[in-house]
């Protein structure tokens, strides 16, 4: 690897191609590779030949933990998936994954960016900004115009993201509304950027904020009462899916409601009869 392109994973693990519309069981023995990630690229070397995917061709990856289809007698995978077939993975870190992929998709664009370190007018309100999008080693975002200013946002700055429009040159746009900085001194930033390269941004940038919550820090019955929502399981059915107490897996909701990572739609209330409600249902049964 030369250049600016960076190794962030090296390990041993399985991969298998899935042609698009090909049956689960229709597909190919899992085979032993060398998996290397860059900021660039997935390279797969195996025993026959070496594969190698640019990440700024990969649409997008999906990790599968458990609730999937069975590929091959395994159930945990992630998916690449790519124009006529997928790359399925076994041992590759889906994190480091997933920021390699954001990170080769905003790498180097061109974004619009309002915010007072790339404006030097005194005003409270500062203009639209051209910058150019990095991401350094460490991980660290930085925007720089093109007469050298620049905005760093190394991790645990971002304090919280919110999607949002805004008007550029009469167009009413998506936009990407960054609060950053200290606890007591925050400032804002807004971002404009094309729909896909927002996204992989968007991405990027929860995976960075300090208040976010990540998937190490959720406990055994929130890991798992989330995997189902993910997989369609209806909220009321979540207890008996994963074999967990109702009351477990309310307080989870609870936990991960004030987390910010589910909303509540509808407070499901317990309710018991009281001796006039007895009474009362006993004469209503008894006139019907």
């Amino acid at each position: 690897m030369s250049g600016d392109e960076r190794r962030l994973a090296d390990s041993r693990g399985r991969f298998l191609v899935q042609s698009r519309g090909e049956e689960p069981g229709q597909v190919d023995a899992w085979r032993e590779c060398r998996l290397l990630l860059s900021n660039k690229r997935l390279i797969l070397a195996g025993s026959d030949r070496k594969r190698t995917f640019a990440l700024r061709e990969v649409p997008s990856i999906r990790h599968v933990d458990g609730n999937g289809p069975r590929i091959a007698g395994e159930s945990t995978y992630t998916r690449i998936e790519l124009d006529d077939h997928d790359v399925l993975l076994q041992s590759v870190d889906h994190a480091a994954f997933q920021d390699a992929l954001d990170t080769a998709r905003v790498d180097g664009v061109v974004v619009q960016v309002r915010s007072p370190r790339l404006d030097d007018a005194t005003g409270a309100d500062p203009d639209w900004t051209r910058a150019r999008l990095g991401v350094d080693g460490d991980g660290a975002l930085e925007f720089r115009s093109a007469d050298g200013a620049a905005l760093h946002l190394p991790a645990g700055v971002v304090r919280d993201v919110e999607v949002g429009t805004a008007t550029i040159d009469g167009t009413t746009v998506d936009v990407l509304e960054i609060e950053h900085g200290e606890p007591e001194a925050t400032s804002r930033t807004v971002v404009a950027a094309a729909p896909p390269h927002r996204s992989h941004l968007e991405a990027l940038l929860r995976r960075r904020d300090a208040g976010e919550a990540s998937s190490a820090d959720l406990e055994a019955v929130e890991a798992r009462a989330l995997t189902a929502l993910y997989s369609g399981i209806s909220p009321f059915d979540v207890p008996a899916f994963i074999d967990a107490d109702v009351e477990a897996v309310e307080a989870a909701y609870d936990s991960l409601v004030d987390r910010g990572v589910l909303d509540e739609v509808r407070v499901r209330r317990e309710v018991t009869l009281t001796p006039r409600g007895r009474n009362l249902a006993s004469e209503t049964i008894g006139d019907g």
